[in-house]
């Protein structure tokens, strides 16, 4: 199986946890609401926080080719001092794609959510009020 699909099956898994954590902290803050429904919820809230760690998953392998090359040759094993940290590193794919697929959507909500925090105080200091009028 190629790396590049071992990465991809992990970010999936570990946006699953996530959805599936999110979904229960839901379900438990309201005590009528199903978990099925609870995991909906959690999809159409957080739409954008999915693309965000969709669009961080595409950068993520883009670039990745830059700083490391996972294949190992047969001329590299024949040298397995040379090549241990490769085997490391791909051994620990799995584990760490997984983390980055779960860590997406974290890392998008720190790193946004901090500017949205600061900009409604910003906001709220100015006397601007960021909500649409109904008028």
């Amino acid at each position: 199986m190629s790396n590049y699909v071992v990465i991809i099956i992990g970010w999936l898994l570990g946006q699953a946890a996530y959805a599936c954590k999110k979904s229960w902290d839901l379900q438990i803050r309201n005590i009528d609401l199903s978990f099925k429904e609870a995991l909906k919820m959690h999809f159409t809230k957080e739409t954008a926080a999915f693309a965000f760690g969709t669009v961080f998953l595409l950068i993520g392998i883009f670039i990745s080719a830059d700083y490391v090359n996972l294949d190992i040759s047969k001329a590299e094993l024949k040298n397995l001092e040379a090549v241990k940290w490769k085997i490391y590193l791909v051994n620990f794919l799995r584990t760490a794609s997984v983390l980055f697929g779960y860590l997406c959507q974290s890392l998008g909500y720190f790193i946004f959510g901090r500017s949205e925090k600061i900009l409604k105080q910003r906001a709220e200091a100015e006397g601007i009020n960021l909500l649409k009028s109904s008028t």
